[in-house]
Order: structure tokens, then sequence, then C-alpha cells
């Protein structure tokens, strides 16, 4: 009997053990995540995917497993929410220092929706000091200032709550990625095709294959130098489209114009379009979420295949909502790494190429193969090209230089970016399916650095030929 009412105790104790193991986890306990193949990153193997990533979601009425990355969805059975991205601040976080001071952007899809809230807002006093519908893409912009920093962000947590139809963040500042100014080596070292005659028949295909790629830029105002002589240019200006807390001047028009002739130096009979959203603000040289997103606006209007984006913010959900869009629309796009250093946070909008396999975020290194000592490390970096004393035109006049001097030497992951768009329009000149190059690029770069893919270098420094054989 005893024997038995031991046996029937031992039952009891291992079943309350069994179902207490499968019971639902604290919320505080730790439970590691599966991994997925990192969509920006497709050379050398899968990785979990980096901090900072935009976050993925299960969309409303997705079936179950289904995730859901800006401008793609893959089914992942199980796969958690991920935290917000690294470069996305809460918004108590938000230095006054990365925005338009005071200043709040509402973006939407829906017209009537947009309406609805302005009407809300206009019967309680509050008025934008700016707003504008998008013909491409279809959407409404609408721009509020505030006394302060303190004021815009409380009703930027106030609206994303109340207003939950619409995308609403601060009016973000962006900065070029231009650092120190001081041979140009750079072409060299791009495993560039060899350059038929310039009177030859192959060299006449080659200069009309170029003219059907279309090439945008996001910069400041591009000036015209030898290095554009065949490049077909339209610059449209966004100085008047955005207010400011202050009147805005647009910037020297040295970077767009140092960024465009790079890029003309390896595709030179391209269509290029620039969007001339940079103004001087200070000694700084910035724009903002509500000139970019026009300006990527004029930018599809004009039918590009690629936009190049040698600047960096903050993460910007207006701006992350911009980027997939450009994704849905099959827009390549390169973008500078950042010149913050290697422990910075991740800049934007390169490092929505965590998400988007239609992107490249580019590094820049030296003649020597080093890093920029300067540049961004990060989970986000895809090739690496050369940026580091680069010799570009000037924009004239210079009168500070002597006389004679018409160029000057300057580093940064601006210039890489410029010679990897320059890359990528090259290989558009001969590819058709154009979504397909940043795979190539990384799947064919040079190895720099550590064996394999890097948080430094990427995939490596990126070479046209063997991206045209692959």
């Amino acid at each position: 009997m005893l024997r038995t009412v031991i046996f029937i105790m031992l039952l009891q104790t291992a079943w309350v053990s069994g179902s207490w193991a499968q019971r639902t986890p604290d919320p505080g306990s730790f439970r590691a995540a599966p991994t997925i193949p990192n969509p920006g990153l497709v050379n050398r193997g899968s990785i979990t995917p980096p901090p900072s990533s935009p976050p993925i979601t299960t969309a409303p009425g997705s079936p179950p497993g289904t995730v859901t990355l800006p401008g793609r969805e893959i089914n992942v059975p199980g796969y958690p929410a991920l935290p917000s991205p690294r470069g996305a601040l809460s918004v108590a976080a938000v230095s006054p220092s990365d925005v338009e001071t005071g200043q709040v952007l509402l973006v939407s899809k829906d017209l009537a929706a947009m309406q609805n809230v302005l009407n809300a807002l206009a019967n309680e006093n509050t008025q934008p000091i700016a707003s504008t519908r998008l013909n491409t893409l279809g959407w409404s912009l609408a721009l509020f200032q505030f006394a302060d920093h303190a004021t815009a962000a409380q009703r930027v947590t106030q609206w994303q709550q109340r207003f939950s139809q619409l995308s609403v963040d601060f009016n973000y500042l962006y900065r070029t990625q231009a650092g120190a100014a001081g041979r140009e080596y750079a072409l060299g070292m791009l495993d560039l095709p060899p350059q038929p005659a310039k009177k030859g028949a192959a060299s006449k295909a080659s200069h009309q294959a170029l003219r059907s790629v279309r090439v945008g830029m996001l910069d400041t105002e591009v000036i015209p130098t030898a290095w554009l002589r065949d490049v077909t240019l339209a610059n449209k200006p966004f100085m008047a489209e955005s207010p400011a807390a202050t009147s805005d001047l647009p910037a020297p028009p040295a970077h767009g114009t140092a960024i465009a002739s790079l890029i003309a130096r390896i595709a030179p009979s391209i269509h290029l379009f620039n969007a001339a959203v940079m103004s001087a603000k200070g000694e700084q040289t910035v724009t903002t979420s509500y000139r970019l997103i026009q300006g990527v606006d004029w930018l599809l209007e004009q039918r590009v295949q690629i936009i190049n984006m040698s600047l960096s913010g903050r993460y910007d959900k207006n701006f992350a909502m911009t980027i997939a869009e450009l994704m849905q629309r099959d827009v390549l796009l390169t973008a500078a790494a950042g010149n913050h250093g290697s422990s910075a946070p991740p800049a934007y909008p390169a490092a929505y190429a965590s998400s988007h396999t239609g992107m490249l975020a580019v590094t820049a290194i030296d003649v020597e193969g080093q890093l920029y000592n300067q540049a961004n490390h990060g989970a986000y970096i895809s090739v690496a090209a050369p940026g580091v004393n680069i010799w570009v035109p000037l924009a004239p006049p210079a009168p500070h230089l002597p006389s004679g001097v018409a160029a000057r030497y300057v580093s940064g992951t601006s210039y890489a970016s410029a010679h990897a768009a320059g890359a990528v329009a090259y290989w558009l000149s001969k590819r058709k399916v154009s979504m397909t190059a940043p795979y190539h690029f990384c799947e064919t770069a040079k190895d720099l650095g550590p064996t394999g893919r890097d948080d430094a270098f990427g995939c490596g420094l990126l070479q046209v030929n063997a991206a045209l054989r692959h």
C-alpha cells in the first residue's frame, strides 16, 4: 500500500513539473529569436538582423508567419517583431541639433485622411506653415512650426497617437558626408572595363547605351564642369519649398558638383537629374525631411533608375516610408555610410540597406585599401569604394585659389557613394534587370579586412568588370 501511495505521488510531481515547463515564459525572461537571412547583406552567408534595421512587423491581415519588411514581404514562421532600429531615438531623446527647430512633419498616402486632420487642427487654430501634394508619389505633406523643440516633441508624441493613419515625425536634418579636403587613383581600383577608342564604333555604342540611363541625385546645385561635358544635366532647386525657422539660402554648389563629376567619370553620357535640396546653415550644408521627400517625388517624375544620397541623418519615420516606396518602384539607391566614426550610431538613409536589397550603403577607402578613419561601422555597410584624397573639379568661380587651379582633393563617404552610383549606372547600361545590381556588386567585391563580410568594409571593394561577368 505504501509503495502504491509513493508511486502515485511521484506521478503527480512529474505531471506538475511538465505542466510548468509548458507555461508561457515570464514577460521579463529572455528568449533567443531565430535567425533569418538579412536581405540587405546578400554575400557571405546569413546573419541575424542587425539592431540598426528598421522594425519588422506582421502586417494587419497577413497570414500567420508573414513578416513585412519595408518594400518587401517574406514568410518566416513564428518570427517575432523586432524593436525599433538603434538609430531610431525616442521622441524625448531626439537632439535639437538633429532636427529643424520646432518643426513637425505629417505625411499621408491618403489625401482625404490628411485633409480631415488639417481640418481638425484648423478648428484648434493650428495651421501648417507649408503643405504640398506630390504629383508622382501621390502623397501629401504638411509642415508645422512650433515655438521650440520641447513643444514640437510634445506634438509629435500626441499626434503619433491621435493621427495613427498618418506618418508623424520631426522634420529631420540631413548633412552632406564630405570630410577633409586634401590624387586621382579611384578609377584604377574599380576594375572598370577598358575604354574603347574615342572615335570608334564601340565607343559610340557605349555612349549610346549610357544615354539611356537616368541617374538622380539629392544634393546641392550642380555646376557644369569639364567632367560633365557629355552629361545631360537638369537641376531643380527646392529652397522655396521648405520654410525654416530661419531664412534658408542655397548651399554652395561645391559638394553636388563634385558628386556629379565623379559619377560622370565612370558613366560619362548619362542623363543626370539633380534635386538641389541642400541649404547653408551656418558653415554646414543641410537639408530636411520635407525637402528630401519633395526631391524624391520630382526624381520619380523624371523616371530615374538610381538615386545617389551622399548625406546622412537619424532614423526618420517619414523618410523610411519614402525609401520603402522607392524599393517598391524598383529604384536603386546608393548612400554614404557616414563620417561619424566607428562607434557612431547607424547613419540614415544608408542604414536602411539592412532591410532593402536594392540599396548599397557605401563606405570609403584610400589608395592602399585602408578604411577612411572617420567612416561609420555597422552591419548595414554593403561595399567600399574610393573616397579618401579624391581629386574633384571645382564649381567655378573659386577666387580663394591661385589662378589656374581648377580642382581640389576631398575625402568622405560622400565621394565613395558617388563612385558606387557611377558604377551602378555603368552596370545598368549593360544589364537591364536593375534591382539585382547590389547583389552582383556584393558577390563580386574584392575582400578587404577580415576574411568575409565585416562591419567595416561590408562585402569589400566593388569591382565593375567582375560584376558584369557574374
